[in-house]
């Protein structure tokens, strides 16, 4: 492996989401879109916290967390694909 791979390498795995630390941010700040800010969707974690500031919306917003759980592994494992096609482009 030459240096270039594994400078790409130590950077990715500095770098990458972790599926139980976004499941642990999830179930304990999922309505304030902890999660969201973990993995870098910055506008929706802002989005759902004005959300759960209403009332109607803090509904919507437990369900959506709740959908959020369960798309959680492939949000995170789309999330590092991302990283390593940007750290290798």
């Amino acid at each position: 492996m030459d240096d270039k791979n594994l400078k790409t390498l130590i950077q990715f795995e500095s770098e990458k989401k972790s599926i139980a630390a976004a499941f642990i941010l999830g179930i304990q700040l999922g309505i304030l879109g902890g999660h969201d800010y973990y993995l870098g969707d910055i506008g929706r974690g802002i989005f759902k916290l004005i959300l759960t500031i209403t009332m109607i919306g803090i509904i919507v917003s437990i369900i959506w967390v709740i959908i959020d759980l369960i798309s959680m592994p492939s949000r995170v494992r789309e999330k590092n694909r991302q990283l390593a096609e940007r750290l290798t482009a």
